[in-house]
């Protein structure tokens, strides 16, 4: 990227300094500065284009999830405990130290909304919709900074309680974000699969 904007930059300076010899020389002539008037103007909006790009280019870097900045991320979640499967969508806001889940299993069954501190822990069986409690067992509990932690990419924090990440497909660009597509979260008997859709 810098390579490019390197290039970008001389082409631009190259072409500046051949206007203003030419402008010079044709200065000198008055017929010909009304001349060349057209040409001055048709590169001064190549000038313009050729800047925005630039700017572009700058501002296409993509972007890391900072933890202690504010963000919503929306995605799809698939989580199997034991025998039991449930599959949905969710929406986490993160706002200061308050973390907003709404979890929804389809689009005709109703929001679900829960409220945590970033240093609470969440207990997986808030995904099912219907679920016997006697069956979620405390293998189903996660800290939420560690899940945090997994969703943004980072590959140094370290399983907390037995709990490991993958990210079977790497890393994309989501709405100028670097995240990890899929983000796989398991200890034991308990999967989480989390596909990310939105961040915002």
């Amino acid at each position: 990227l810098s390579d490019t904007s390197d290039n970008l930059f001389k082409i631009l300076f190259n072409i500046l300094l051949k206007i203003i010899t030419i402008y010079n020389i044709v200065m000198q002539n008055y017929s010909l500065a009304l001349k060349f008037l057209p040409f001055l103007l048709i590169n001064c909006l190549i000038l313009t284009s050729c800047s925005a790009k630039l700017t572009n280019i700058k501002h296409s870097e993509p972007k890391i999830i900072n933890l202690e900045e504010n963000f919503i991320i929306e995605g799809k979640f698939k989580l199997q405990i034991n025998s039991l499967i449930e599959k949905g969508y969710f929406i986490l806001n993160k706002k200061n130290s308050l973390i907003q889940l709404s979890l929804r299993n389809n689009f005709l069954s109703p929001e679900r909304t829960f409220l945590f501190n970033v240093q609470d822990t969440l207990n997986l069986g808030d995904f099912f919709e219907e679920v016997d409690e006697k069956k979620i067992t405390t293998s189903g509990i996660i800290s939420l900074e560690w899940l945090l932690r997994g969703l943004s990419g980072d590959r140094d924090f370290k399983g907390s309680d037995g709990w490991n990440t993958k990210y079977p497909e790497g890393f994309q660009l989501i709405n100028g974000y670097r995240v990890p597509y899929k983000i796989d979260l398991y200890k034991k008997n308990v999967k989480l699969q989390i596909v990310l859709k939105k961040m915002i």
